[in-house]
């Protein structure tokens, strides 16, 4: 299997796993993810269900809400603040992305495409040409294949200036944007819409400059909005919904682990171990090479030898 086939792969087995690492970071303007599932069609996660509006809708119903704006701004800096306390970049925020409640609580959404802060190139890029993210709100970092936690804050940038003028800083192809990005910052949002508020005109402008290092961060965006210092970088471990209908698949891990603690081999058997050992072994079919296999008689190596075209999964 070519290697840039096999790291999709890897990274498409892999992407749920990291995605509910997620669940243990607990904030009000964080969509809160709960349990990670799956069956033979692949993997899901299940989630907070929220009603409300998109961030465009909410901001802009009829004509710009400036007390809106600014409402929902601190609260996508608080929400930031403590995803990158977590450790965690978005990459992929955008005003479909964010949804406003009745009650006003702004809620980032869809952490599809999130990674670690410092993770390796083969998680924050794919090998080939392609980069991670929405043209139209990714950095310019990005662009090149790079994203740190100032690559959200320009996301923000962008969100700020469409909110304020209507219509996004860059206009064109995607190819044409991403050129655009790499050249400099748009112009300034007060010239494409005249006598907007000077305090939010300063603050976009900032937040889309072409230099991480010269964008504005949580703390400074939260202060020149007239709100508290972020408190919220302390993540706290998620609690977990209550288990139902599961008595006896509780029942036999809490053996599971008691036989675990005192020494003895503990099997995970069930359709949900199966299922996992399956895919795990088709994900991992790049090994199963008969100069690999026949250098080894581990039973991991006879595990992933073995044609993913079985039984194991069958109804």
């Amino acid at each position: 299997m070519p290697f840039v086939a096999f790291s999709r792969a890897f990274r498409s087995f892999l992407a749920p796993w990291r995605s509910r690492a997620l669940a243990d970071v607990v904030h009000p303007n964080l969509i809160a993810l709960y349990e990670l599932m799956g069956d033979d069609r692949g993997w899901f996660l299940t989630m907070e269900l929220l009603e409300g509006a998109g961030f465009m809708d909410y901001v802009r119903p009829a004509g710009l809400r400036l007390d809106r704006l600014r409402g929902t701004l601190r609260q996508l800096a608080d929400g930031l603040v403590a995803l990158h306390a977590a450790g965690k970049l978005h990459r992929d925020l955008k005003p479909s992305n964010v949804m406003a409640t009745p009650g006003d609580r702004t809620v980032i959404l869809d952490f599809g495409i999130a990674t670690d802060v410092g993770a390796p190139d083969i998680n924050r890029k794919t090998v080939a040409t392609s980069v991670f993210g929405t043209p139209a709100y990714m950095s310019p970092e990005q662009v090149s294949g790079e994203a740190v936690e100032a690559s959200d804050w320009y996301a923000l940038g962008i969100m700020l200036y469409e909110a304020l003028t209507g219509e996004l800083p860059f206009q064109g192809n995607y190819l044409a944007v991403l050129a655009a990005k790499l050249q400099g910052p748009p112009p300034p949002p007060d010239t494409v819409t005249p006598g907007l508020p000077a305090d939010l005109t300063g603050l976009c402008v900032d937040l889309l400059s072409v230099d991480p290092a010269a964008r504005a961060t949580g703390d400074d965006l939260l202060r020149r909005l007239g709100a508290p210092r972020a408190v919220s970088g302390v993540t706290l471990r998620a609690a977990r919904p209550p288990v139902i209908g599961r008595e006896v698949q509780l029942s036999g891990l809490r053996e599971a682990l008691q036989a675990s603690r005192a020494g003895r081999r503990t099997v995970a058997t069930g359709p949900w171990a199966v299922r996992l050992r399956k895919r795990a072994r088709c994900s991992m079919d790049f090994w199963r090479r008969p100069e690999r296999t026949a250098r080894s008689s581990s039973p991991a190596a006879a595990m992933f030898a073995r044609p993913c075209r079985s039984r194991v999964g069958k109804r």
